[in-house]
């Protein structure tokens, strides 16, 4: 998602004429894009530890908070990062609340339920397994295996193990980020506008 700050045209026109003071303008806006990033990051912080964006309770919201910073892509060209970092802890489960998690080559996902089971990495790998669909029931289909015990009369008595339970997805997509940042749009926009009339005179008006 990108959010674009502008530098009003007239207010360009103004200084193209003279070098200084565009290059002024220029590093201003870029310090000011900053501003406005680590203004947004605080917001969505905010957000997080006050349950504004549903995210579920498991993983306490405010640990993602605790993550949510904003960085420099190119401080040059004005070009800044906001969210959470990939080595942050937080990082996968903040995605997965926001875009869901689904399986990408197969049909379903397969989730371990035995400790036989999550000894391996998928069930084609578990030799013996049955599948046994619950479709009517409204449930995921399951793979099991079926053990042979001790006899009871003249018969041998079966039974069951369940290792795997199919579902069509563990996560189901969220997208609190697209509200988050839309919550923040305004702030960061003030944080903009201030610092860049701070930074540079006659600056502070922006698209």
């Amino acid at each position: 998602m990108i959010v674009l700050m502008t530098i009003p045209d007239e207010t360009r026109r103004k200084v193209e004429a003279d070098q200084a003071a565009a290059a002024g303008l220029q590093a201003a806006a870029n310090a000011a894009i900053g501003a406005a990033a680590g203004v947004g990051a605080e917001v969505v912080a905010a957000g997080l530890v006050t349950g504004s964006y549903r995210l579920k309770a498991r993983n306490p919201a405010s640990g993602v908070a605790s993550g949510m910073m904003a960085w420099p892509i190119d401080e040059g060209e004005g070009l800044w990062a906001m969210g959470i970092p990939a080595n942050h802890p937080s990082c996968g489960y903040a995605s997965a609340q926001n875009e869901g998690v689904y399986p990408v080559r197969a049909k379903a996902l397969a989730i371990p339920v035995s400790a036989a089971a999550r000894s391996f990495r998928s069930p084609r790998e578990q030799s013996g397994l049955v599948l046994v669909s619950r479709r009517k029931q409204g449930k995921p289909p399951l793979l099991i295996e079926e053990v042979l015990g001790g006899r009871k009369g003249a018969k041998y008595v079966r039974s069951i193990v369940v290792h795997w339970v199919l579902v069509s997805s563990v996560t189901a997509a969220v997208g609190w980020w697209e509200q988050a940042v839309a919550d923040a749009v305004p702030q960061m926009t003030e944080a903009f506008r201030a610092e860049l009339g701070k930074l540079w005179p006659g600056g502070g008006g922006i698209n």
